[in-house]
């Protein structure tokens, strides 16, 4: 189970921070283990959408 909260300081990087509770069940520990995960991602390839803007004024010829 992970809980983790996002920020996003630009357009194209997050910063995201969370904690995580692993636990197997193959193992016969009964615990689990307990993890603070920190990351940081980086878009390098951004989608850039088309300009959608009508100009709409009336121009004098």
């Amino acid at each position: 189970m992970l809980i983790a909260m996002n920020y996003k300081p630009s357009k194209t990087t997050t910063l995201q921070v969370g904690y995580l509770h692993q636990f197997d069940y193959k193992i016969n520990d009964e615990t689990g283990r307990d993890f603070l995960q920190i990351g940081f991602f980086i878009e390098l390839f951004r989608k850039i959408s088309p300009n959608n803007s009508i100009d709409t004024d009336i121009k004098d010829n």
